[in-house]
């Protein structure tokens, strides 16, 4: 039921997401503080449930065999996933996403999988504080992305490196551990599933990878056939609207007005404006954006 619960959680921020890649909600929802706080909750009980599904499923001995397969389908489903994205949003392609850590954390799991759950905390605390003060320079080369300690992350759709997102997983380990310790985990185990909404819950649940593969594609559809019908909707409102808020914290309203106008015309003559809101283009490093940018600052003023 937690698992599920984390599975609807995720599709109500993807539907976000989406809405947002469509342009029926204004640009940059999901990347507000709110939004954000919710994605990575969201995350975490990902990680953390993998590390108590762990300790829960090899808690007497270690079951290669469903382990083995486990692991293969994960990382078979990260593959396919930075594949897709590669072809389809090449500006913020995920390399790195939550499935390639829950497959690299599996591995690294095995050799906390008998330690005491204090070792495991100790453990987790240090993975999840890492960034703090292990950031450096050195790290930042693209081969090492994985880890996480580059001073500034990489642009991508999904990223979830270990540095501190292992450590959620050692967290979940030493949850499990104290739970089996305690008597909890039994007591929590004489709860069953009664009714329609609760098994459908346990279904999803059972199937969370495949769950997790088939809603965005699913979601994403859905409204692609809506805007399809309907026409779907102008973007240039919120964009100028989103533009305007932003400008305004620095300048005044009339160079404002001005700017945000004259981004708008020159993205839409360079025809970068339908790779912007397909996010094939990031508005953030693309040097076409940031030529367009300073040409539209100078002739505003």
């Amino acid at each position: 039921m937690a698992r599920a619960l984390a599975l609807l959680t995720m599709a109500i921020y993807h539907f976000a997401w989406d809405l947002e890649f469509f342009g029926y909600a204004s640009p940059g929802l999901t990347q507000r503080p709110e939004w954000i706080y919710f994605a990575r909750s969201i995350a975490s009980s990902f990680m953390i449930l993998v590390g108590i599904s762990l300790i829960l499923g090899h808690r007497q001995q270690m079951n290669y065999r469903s382990y083995a397969i486990r692991l293969a389908k994960v990382a078979l489903a990260a593959a396919l996933i930075s594949l897709v994205t590669w072809f389809f949003m090449p500006g913020g392609f995920i390399f790195f996403g939550i499935l390639h850590s829950i497959a690299l954390s599996s591995i690294f799991a095995l050799a906390f999988l008998r330690l005491p759950w204090a070792v495991n905390l100790a453990a987790a605390t240090f993975f999840i504080t890492g960034p703090l003060y292990l950031k450096s320079e050195i790290l930042a080369s693209p081969a090492l992305y994985w880890l996480g300690l580059s001073p500034s992350p990489p642009a991508s759709n999904d990223y979830v490196p270990i540095f501190p997102w292992f450590g959620l997983v050692l967290l979940g380990m030493a949850m499990a551990q104290i739970a089996v310790n305690t008597g909890f985990d039994t007591y929590l185990a004489r709860w069953r599933p009664n009714n329609k909404f609760t098994r459908s819950f346990s279904f999803f649940s059972r199937h969370s990878l495949l769950t997790y593969l088939i809603h965005q594609p699913l979601l994403l559809g859905l409204i692609y056939v809506f805007a399809a019908i309907t026409g779907g909707p102008d973007r240039t409102p919120a964009f100028v609207s989103v533009c305007e808020q932003n400008c305004s914290l620095t300048r005044d309203g009339v160079f404002c007005t001005k700017f945000c106008s004259c981004i708008v015309n020159d993205l839409k003559q360079q025809s970068l404006w339908a790779g912007i809101h397909d996010r094939q283009i990031n508005i953030n490093t693309d040097p076409r954006v940031k030529s367009v940018t300073k040409a539209c600052t100078i002739n505003s003023e």
